[in-house]
């Protein structure tokens, strides 16, 4: 929630596009998220990859953002490209704060987030890049 709120104020106050690229490292490690923008015509990495709270994963193999690759130069830059068993996906912020990427579809975009407590889901508004997160009954993250 915080990377994605921190990208779309980001974009808003810069008035550039910016990235939320997410890594699903499996059993390798823990998962993370990265923020980047475009600036002129290079992307820029805005810090490293923050590292997902310890027993939180990326449900991936659903069709999930995490699922929705970023494009190459998103994924060169924002990664060693050696990493390819990783699986990732993006999230980018037009200067207005709306989501860009992945492409139009439906009014939101979930990205499902798995822990002991079960599976929570933040909810991206497409219109205006707004972030919500709804946790299973007896969750405890």
């Amino acid at each position: 929630m915080d990377a994605m709120e921190h990208a779309r104020s980001e974009a808003i106050s810069s008035g550039r596009e910016v990235w939320v690229v997410f890594r699903h490292n499996g059993a390798k490690g823990p998962d993370a998220d990265r923020i980047m923008a475009r600036e002129g015509g290079k992307i820029v990495p805005l810090g490293g990859w923050n590292r997902l709270p310890q027993g939180i994963t990326f449900h991936a193999g659903s069709k999930a953002i995490p699922d929705a690759r970023p494009p190459k130069e998103i994924l060169e830059t924002a990664d060693n490209p050696a990493c390819v068993q990783d699986s990732f996906g993006a999230v980018m912020f037009l200067r207005s704060g709306t989501v860009g990427w992945p492409k139009p579809g439906a009014e939101s975009l979930c990205i499902p987030l798995d822990s002991m407590g079960g599976t929570s889901l933040i909810t991206l508004s497409r219109g205006t890049g707004r972030a919500s997160i709804s946790r299973p009954q007896g969750g405890n993250q």
